[in-house]
């Protein structure tokens, strides 16, 4: 027999799980999946300052008393409640990463990435490197195929299959770089969350071939890489932005024994070629907001076209840069002998780059055609960023971009005696 209820009872517990139901608080709604940004090459110099720079500044990392830190626009200060012990530990934690300055900047927290990279090797001291940074390395050897670079994407996105996966697509230069770009960008489009692809390139790769730049082979290999980024299904369906890059400052890390040594900047920019060098600090800057603007669906918005500049607006001279260098050195406190500019042939600056450790003949080539444009009048590799294409890519004009002297100050150790990377 089933048990009796009073109507009248049997009405009020109605009553009351109404009510109850309609006091409750809502469920928090479920946590989006952290976007995964794959950052390619990380093994190399520029692909491991990418990496670097992402862990450090668009990572969230939570203490033992789970407390998140959020992204900063402010690159350098700790403004957080935590003794001198405590903040010396997170600086040198490459998940560092420090509050939002939302009472200044009035922007809300951007989204945090977990950071996957790519390296050629995982078993090399250079891979081990990228992932001490904390970056989940995969290996994905140069020239392989698309299904290859579709295994790596598959891997990065396996613990949250619905994450949003973004690419920063930083070239290993080589004559076959049009293939690696077509390999990994028609990898990336094909999968479900593919969200946006920054390519990084080089002011003045249209213009490879003209009669400035003829000869210049390393611009045919950027332009090789442009065409295969525009021919690519990620670029027919605007998920793609390439980012042409001005010369970076990070590159003289390349030359720090030499530099430390001889304490002078040498290279063949001559005694009147002209640079408008950024850090690559800005462009991991520049690829983060174009990456959020993409996940916010407001590329448009915010004045990001398919092919996008970088450079400084001041020109610099090798004389110039070299004073760069001894006040960023200075400012660290580490500066011994101030240093000079020497200029230097062609045929010697190559000698120079081929003898320092881990340059390649390939980014012999890189270093010492960049160079050589910047002597030449009216070749497109001088070319000026438009003034708006900078301020949209860096935020909306809140954030200056750095000067030479902060990235001598900043690795002021690698050119101290035994500081190399």
């Amino acid at each position: 027999m089933r048990p009796f209820i009073p109507i009248a009872l049997l009405a009020g517990l109605v009553l009351l799980t109404i009510t109850t139901a309609m006091a409750a608080p809502s469920p928090p709604p479920a946590a989006s999946p952290m976007p995964v940004v794959v950052i390619t090459n990380a093994d190399k110099l520029n692909g491991y300052i990418a990496a670097a720079d992402f862990l450090s500044h668009f990572t969230a990392m939570y203490s033992s008393a789970s407390q998140l830190f959020a992204p900063s626009h402010d690159d350098d200060a700790v403004d957080l409640d935590l003794d001198l012990d405590q903040q010396h530990y997170l600086r040198k934690s490459p998940f560092f990463a420090n509050k939002e300055e939302e009472k200044t900047t009035g922007h809300p927290h951007p989204p945090a990435f977990a950071v996957h990279c790519t390296v050629d090797d995982a078993t090399t001291t250079f891979a081990q490197r990228v992932a001490d940074l904390g970056c989940i390395v995969h290996a994905v050897p140069t020239q392989s195929s698309e299904e290859q670079w579709h295994a790596a994407f598959t891997a990065a996105t396996s613990s949250a299959s619905d994450a949003p996966l973004f690419l920063v697509y930083v070239p290993s230069m080589h004559a076959g770089i049009a293939g690696d770009a077509s390999a990994a960008l028609a990898a990336a489009a094909k999968m479900p969350t593919f969200t946006h692809a920054v390519v990084w390139s080089r002011v003045g790769a249209d213009s490879a071939g003209s009669q400035e730049m003829h000869d210049l082979e390393a611009f045919g290999w950027y332009a090789a890489l442009e065409k295969a980024a525009v021919a690519s299904l990620a670029a027919e369906s605007g998920r793609m932005t390439v980012l042409r890059l001005a010369f970076a400052l990070e590159r003289f890390l390349d030359l720090a024994a030499d530099i430390e040594d001889m304490a002078a900047l040498r290279f063949n920019l001559g005694d009147k070629g002209v640079l408008f060098p950024i850090t690559l600090h800005d462009a991991v800057w520049a690829s983060r907001n174009v990456l959020v603007y993409a996940s916010e669906k407001s590329l448009d918005e915010h004045r990001i076209k398919s092919v996008m500049h970088l450079t400084t607006q001041q020109p610099h001279t090798g004389q110039s840069l070299a004073q760069a260098a001894t006040d960023g050195l200075k400012r660290a406190g580490v500066l011994t002998r101030p240093i000079r500019y020497e200029p230097l042939s062609r045929d010697q600056a190559e000698q120079l780059f081929m003898s320092q450790e881990n340059v390649t003949p390939d980014l012999v080539t890189v270093l010492a055609d960049v160079f050589e444009c910047a002597t030449r009048p009216g070749a497109a590799c001088q070319q000026v960023a438009p003034i708006e294409e900078v301020k949209a890519l860096m935020g909306g004009g809140d954030r200056a971009m750095r000067d030479p002297a902060w990235v001598f100050e900043r690795y002021a150790e690698y050119f101290t005696p035994g500081g190399l990377l």
